[in-house]
């Protein structure tokens, strides 16, 4: 790790940005792989990472659809009950990242080949 200074005169960690690129690409590709799922689920909506699948009118079978497709994607990550905290796709791929990390910290490398994966 580096230390930089800042300018009120103490030193700071700066950021490793190879492991920070990594971990970026590992969100993108999980919120790619999302996306595609959802506007599968939902082939009449242009869907943004950041569109609410409740406020867009996503209804409980719609739901159910997109969950069985992540399911068999990342199995046992999820609870159907994470869409509710997490509606977005940017949050729910942020908030895979953090599980498949937690789950094996050697996964990164996993979850962008599996991103890349079709279904």
């Amino acid at each position: 790790m580096h230390l930089g200074a800042i300018s009120i005169g103490y030193a700071v960690p700066r950021i490793d940005n190879e492991a920070g690129a990594r971990e970026a690409g590992v969100e993108g590709a999980l919120e790619q792989k999302l996306l595609a799922i959802c506007q599968a689920a939902l082939p009449n909506r242009k869907l943004s990472p950041d569109d609410n699948l409740f406020e867009i009118g996503t209804g409980s079978l719609t739901l159910a659809q997109i969950y069985e497709r992540v399911e068999a994607e990342y199995p046992g990550q999820l609870e159907v009950t994470d869409f509710f905290e997490y509606p977005t796709v940017r949050a729910m791929a942020g908030f895979l990242a953090r599980r498949l990390r937690a789950w094996s910290p050697g996964i990164a490398g996993w979850c962008t080949w599996a991103a890349g994966s079709t279904w």
